[in-house]
C-alpha cells in the first residue's frame, strides 16, 4: 500500500508539474504576443523618429540655406552702405565747393552792381554835360 501511495503521489506531482508546465508555456506564449506587439509599436515608434528626423534635417538644411542668403545680403549691404557713405562724402565736399563758388559768384555781383553803379553816374554826368551843350548850342544865334 506504501507503494501504493508514493506512486499516486508520484503521479499527483507529475500532474501538477505537466500543469504548471502548460501554464508557463501558456504564459510565455501570451508573454512572447506582448512581447511580439510591443516590438511592433518599437519599430513604428522608430520608423516615426526616423520621418521626424528627415523632416528636421530637411528644416536644419533650409534654416542653413538661409542663414547662408542672410549673411550674403548682409555683406551686399554693408558693401552698399559703404559706397553710400562714399557718396555722401563726395556729395558733402561737392555742396562746399558749390557753396564756396556761390561765395565767389555773389562777391563778383556784388562788384560788378557797385561797377554798374558807378557807370550809371558817370553816364549820367555824361548826359548833363551832352544835354548842356546842347542847350548852349540851340541857345546861341546863328
Amino acid at each position: 500500500m506504501e507503494v501504493e501511495k508514493t506512486i499516486q503521489f508520484l503521479l499527483e506531482q507529475q500532474a501538477k508539474f505537466w500543469t504548471g508546465l502548460e501554464e508557463m508555456r501558456a504564459e510565455q506564449r501570451g508573454g512572447f504576443a506582448q512581447v511580439h506587439e510591443m516590438f511592433g509599436r518599437l519599430i513604428t515608434v522608430a520608423d516615426n523618429l526616423v520621418e521626424a528626423q528627415a523632416g528636421a534635417n530637411e528644416r536644419i538644411d533650409r534654416l542653413a540655406e538661409s542663414h547662408l542668403q542672410m549673411g550674403e545680403t548682409q555683406r551686399r549691404l554693408s558693401e552698399e552702405m559703404r559706397l553710400m557713405a562714399e557718396a555722401q562724402r563726395r556729395l558733402s565736399e561737392e555742396m562746399r565747393l558749390m557753396a564756396e563758388a556761390q561765395r565767389r559768384l555773389s562777391e563778383e555781383m556784388r562788384l560788378m552792381a557797385e561797377a554798374q553803379r558807378r557807370a550809371d553816374e558817370r553816364m549820367d554826368a555824361l548826359i548833363l554835360v551832352v544835354n548842356g551843350m546842347i542847350r548852349r548850342d540851340r541857345e546861341k544865334p546863328q
